[in-house]
C-alpha cells in the first residue's frame, strides 16, 4: 500500500508534465498513419502483366471520381498491398499539409480471377501464398477481389470523402482531448468532491482518482466508437449518393467484402470463425460494434439509396410514357 501511495504522490507531483507527454504521444501516434500511409508498396509500381495498366487506371479512377464529387485537392496515387483502398492526408492544412495519398489495391488492375490467381500473392493469416481457382474457398476469395469499375469508383470515393471532410483530424484529436479531460477528472474532480470536508484520507482521494481514470478511459472508447459509426455512415452515404452507378457499385463493394470475409472464415479454420460471422461481418465486441457498423448494415444503407435512385428513374420513365 505504501508503494502505491508513493507512486500516486509521484504522479501527482508531475501530473502536468505526464499529461502533456501522454497527450503529445497519443497525438503523434494517431497522426502518423495519416502522414505515412500504411501498407505502402511502391508509388507507381505493380505487375504489368495485368490487363489494366497501373498508371492509366490510377489516373482514370482519380480523375473521374474527383470530377464526380467536385474534389479539387491534389492526391498522389500509389499501389498498395492492402486488399482495400486506403488513404492518408490532412486536407484542412492547405498548402502546409502533407500530400494527400490514396492506395489502389493491386487487385484493381486485374480484369478477372485468372489474372488475380497469376499475379497476386495473398496473405492469409501469417503466411502469404498463391490462391488457386481449383479450390472453392480460394476461388471465392479471388472472386471477391475483382471489382467492377462502379465498385472501384465507390471504394475510391469513400476514401476521397474521408480526406475531403477531414475525418483524419477528428480521429487524431478526439483521443488527445480525452487525455486532458482525464487530467481534470483525476486531479481536479477529487478536490471538488472533498472540498467541504476538513480532511480526506489519501485512500479516498486515490479511489476517486482511479474512478475518474477508468471513467475517462471508457468514455474515450465509446467516443471513438461513435466517431467511427458517424464517419463510416457519412462517407458511405456521400459516395453512394453521387449517382445510381455509385450506389450500384456500393452494393457490389459490400457484397464482395462480405464474400472475402466468408472465404477468410473458411480458409483460417477455427481462427476464422472467431474473426468473422457466417454473413461476412467482423466479430467486434459482444454488445457494441466498436470499429463501426457491420457490413450488412452498411450495405443496407447503400441499398436504400439505390432504391431511391431506381424510384426516381421509374418516375421519370412513367412521366415520359404519359
Amino acid at each position: 500500500m505504501d508503494q502505491t501511495m508513493n507512486a500516486y504522490k509521484f504522479i501527482y507531483k508531475y501530473r502536468k508534465i505526464a499529461t502533456g507527454v501522454l497527450a503529445t504521444t497519443i497525438a503523434l501516434k494517431n497522426s502518423l498513419p495519416h502522414v505515412f500511409p500504411s501498407y505502402m508498396f511502391m508509388p507507381f509500381n505493380a505487375s504489368f502483366e495485368c490487363s489494366k495498366f497501373p498508371l492509366d487506371h490510377q489516373r482514370w479512377l482519380l480523375i473521374t471520381t474527383k470530377s464526380d464529387m467536385g474534389y479539387k485537392s491534389p492526391v498522389l496515387p500509389y499501389v498498395t498491398i492492402s486488399p482495400t483502398v486506403c488513404c492518408a492526408g490532412f486536407d484542412f492544412l492547405s498548402k502546409y499539409k502533407p500530400e494527400n495519398r490514396i492506395g489502389i489495391p493491386k487487385s484493381f488492375y486485374c480484369h478477372n480471377i485468372y489474372e488475380a490467381e497469376a499475379e497476386l500473392e495473398i496473405r492469409i493469416g501469417r503466411k502469404s501464398r498463391k490462391m488457386q481457382t481449383e479450390s472453392p474457398s480460394e476461388r471465392k476469395f479471388l472472386e471477391s477481389l475483382v471489382l467492377s469499375e462502379d465498385a472501384q469508383q465507390f471504394a475510391v470515393a469513400r476514401s476521397l470523402f474521408y480526406l475531403k471532410d477531414n475525418w483524419a483530424i477528428w480521429q487524431t484529436l478526439v483521443p488527445t482531448a480525452f487525455v486532458f479531460l482525464g487530467y481534470f477528472a483525476c486531479f481536479h474532480a477529487p478536490r471538488f468532491i472533498f472540498r467541504g470536508k476538513r480532511s480526506a484520507s489519501i485512500i479516498s482521494v486515490f479511489r476517486a482518482t482511479m474512478f475518474g481514470m477508468v471513467g475517462t478511459w471508457m468514455a474515450c472508447i465509446f467516443a471513438k466508437s461513435g466517431l467511427n459509426h458517424v464517419m463510416l455512415h457519412s462517407v458511405d452515404k456521400k459516395a453512394a449518393s453521387l449517382s445510381r452507378d455509385y450506389a450500384l457499385g456500393g452494393v457490389e463493394y459490400y457484397n464482395k467484402l462480405m464474400q472475402c470475409n466468408q472465404a477468410h472464415r473458411t480458409l483460417l479454420g477455427k481462427k476464422g470463425e472467431k474473426m468473422y460471422t457466417a454473413y461476412g461481418n467482423e466479430i467486434d465486441g459482444w454488445f457494441v460494434n466498436w470499429k463501426g457498423p457491420p457490413n450488412t448494415e452498411k450495405q443496407a444503407r447503400v441499398k436504400s439509396i439505390l432504391k431511391t435512385f431506381n424510384e426516381n428513374v421509374k418516375l421519370v420513365e412513367d412521366k415520359k410514357s404519359v
